[in-house]
């Protein structure tokens, strides 16, 4: 989950989605992983632009990059695993 905010914050609404998506698998009775990553873009408006290139601080385009590359680890690690429930 990704929290953005154009000063600090960001946490909150990453962490209320994670209880969103928990609650529609639950629900649903689906199969899944929730990666337990969050990224908390700080100050977005100073880093990308307005079509979402990176034009700030080094430091922001290092964690994101970790962020991505994090997440889709996690993603391919479950492609190609057999089903978990009989159909």
């Amino acid at each position: 989950m990704v929290g953005i905010s154009n000063g600090r914050g960001g946490r909150q609404p990453a962490l209320d989605m994670t209880t969103v998506v928990n609650k529609i698998i639950s629900f649903t009775h689906s199969y899944s992983i929730v990666s337990p990553k969050l990224y908390e873009s700080h100050e977005t408006d100073k880093n990308l632009d307005e079509n979402g290139h990176f034009i700030g601080h080094e430091v922001y385009e290092r964690t994101a990059k970790a962020f991505l590359d994090y997440t889709l680890t996690v993603a391919q690690r479950w492609i190609g695993v057999p089903a978990l429930v009989e159909k």
